[in-house]
């Protein structure tokens, strides 16, 4: 959610909540990443548990400086089809 004192100038709006030490790790690491990580590539480079990386990423989510986008495809299907792609027969 942004706030904005116009309509119109959409680019003067700013994001609703305060940062914290935390989410300023939390958005650099996205930054350096390329601006697109899982809450288990968080939690592996940052050194903190998945659950603790995933709340980081939905509380930035929530005030409004990330965007969350869904996998369209579940991981370990992901994983096995190059598993299987791997193998010659």
């Amino acid at each position: 959610m942004f706030v904005s004192s116009s309509s119109v100038v959409l680019e003067d709006a700013e994001p609703v909540g305060g940062l914290t030490a935390k989410d300023r790790e939390t958005l650099d690491f996205v930054l350096q990443a390329g601006g697109t990580v899982t809450a288990m590539e968080l939690a592996r480079q940052v050194g903190i548990e998945q659950t603790t990386a995933g709340n980081r990423l939905v509380s930035l989510h929530k005030k409004g400086y990330l965007q969350r986008l869904e996998r369209t495809t579940p991981r370990w299907r992901s994983i096995l089809g190059s598993a299987l792609n791997s193998v010659r027969l």
